[in-house]
């Protein structure tokens, strides 16, 4: 009995020593595991961090690269300007309309008449009479000035009237409403053409002693002869003139052969030749914005309409064509030209017009030395 009471109490004494052991194994446990928290933690701290630098760094030298091409193409399309001059496109060809009227020469029973033709229809009517014997030829030679000029706004126009073979010229200005007015008589005048402020006329004028271009007030007072510099001292101004709006004169000069294209002020300074070649060069005429200068040539064999710069540069041939084609004239908005053109062979002269790249040629009728509306 006494064993059994024993054995049963070193039984209860190990439950008990078993039972009361259990508490010390979990305790290292959770020491090592709450000393790792804090850097795992600050390991989580950091990868944002290294992360959130990394995408600030990569778009910040993309963005200004993307806006940096944009300005770098803008300035491009700046020098297309002058270079159409030299190689023009069809695609840049007027659509719209011509306006205004053409002031066309024609003879009719022997008197020299001036007709309006509408630029679309080619519709005519008389417009007034320039005489029984104007001399457009000069000599035979072959001017080809205009007939006259309207100034700006259209409320005039300045033409040459001649009444009789050997009779003196006359300079007339026609108004709006029908008026006729003198303004001066004289020998060989030809080309009249006004100032960009409409009060003088600028023309040509042939005397005993040689070739003159004079102005005149449009009232017909205070006439003077346009200083001409020594290089052009003996020469003929067969080829006409033309006044631009910025006050510079064109005309066409030969001193004992081919007549060539110059451009001066009226006080006769700054005298520039825009062209230099043996054929012909005649009949200059600004554009209505003074910008370019349309003139015939003979350059290429027969006569032929070219187009330049004011200052001589981007000249070129404006169609190509087996007719003589001379005396352009402007179209008020810059866009079409008109001009006479002759069978090569001889005949009969009409009067055209042609886009500024000479496409849409259309025949207007019979005439010559024309002259449009502003």
């Amino acid at each position: 009995m006494k064993k059994q009471l024993i054995l049963l109490a070193l039984i209860a004494l190990a439950l008990i020593v078993v039972a009361c052991g259990a508490p010390p194994t979990p305790t290292p446990v959770p020491s090592p595991t709450v000393p790792p928290a804090p850097p795992a933690t600050a390991t989580a701290t950091r990868a944002p961090a290294t992360a959130t630098a990394t995408r600030t760094l990569t778009p910040t030298p993309s963005q200004p690269t993307a806006t940096t091409i944009p300005p770098t193409r803008t300035p491009i399309p700046a020098p297309v300007v002058p270079t159409v001059l030299v190689q023009p496109s069809p695609t840049s060809r007027p659509v719209s309309k011509p306006t205004g009227t053409i002031v066309v020469h024609t003879k009719v029973d022997g008197i020299d008449r001036l007709m309006h033709v509408d630029p679309n229809s080619g519709a005519s009517s008389p417009f007034v009479s320039a005489g029984a014997s104007m001399d457009y030829t000069l000599d035979s030679y072959g001017t080809n000035v205009r007939a006259g000029e309207f100034s700006a706004g259209n409320a005039f126009f300045a033409y040459v009237f001649a009444g009789a073979p050997g009779a003196v010229n006359v300079l007339k200005v026609r108004a709006a409403n029908g008026d006729n007015r003198d303004i001066t008589s004289e020998n060989g005048i030809s080309s009249p053409s006004w100032s960009p402020d409409n009060r003088r006329i600028m023309y040509i004028r042939v005397t005993p002693t040689g070739w003159f271009i004079s102005i005149i007030d449009a009232d017909g007072k205070n006439r003077e002869n346009v200083p001409i510099p020594e290089a052009l001292a003996n020469a003929q101004f067969r080829g006409g003139l033309s006044w631009s709006k910025d006050n510079l004169i064109a005309f066409a000069a030969n001193v004992g052969g081919a007549s060539d294209v110059y451009t001066n002020y009226p006080d006769g300074k700054q005298l520039r030749k825009l062209t230099d070649h043996p054929a012909d060069d005649t009949t200059p005429m600004f554009s209505p914005d003074g910008k370019l200068i349309a003139f015939s040539s003979t350059r290429d064999g027969n006569q032929q309409i070219y187009v330049m710069n004011a200052d001589g540069s981007g000249l070129r041939r404006v169609r190509r064509s087996n007719t003589n084609d001379t005396t352009p004239t402007w179209s008020p908005d810059g866009n079409w030209i008109a001009f006479s053109s002759t069978p090569v062979s001889g005949g009969a002269t009409d009067l055209f017009i042609m886009d500024l790249f000479g496409g849409n040629v259309k025949q207007l009728g019979a005439g010559d030395h024309p002259a449009w509306t502003k």
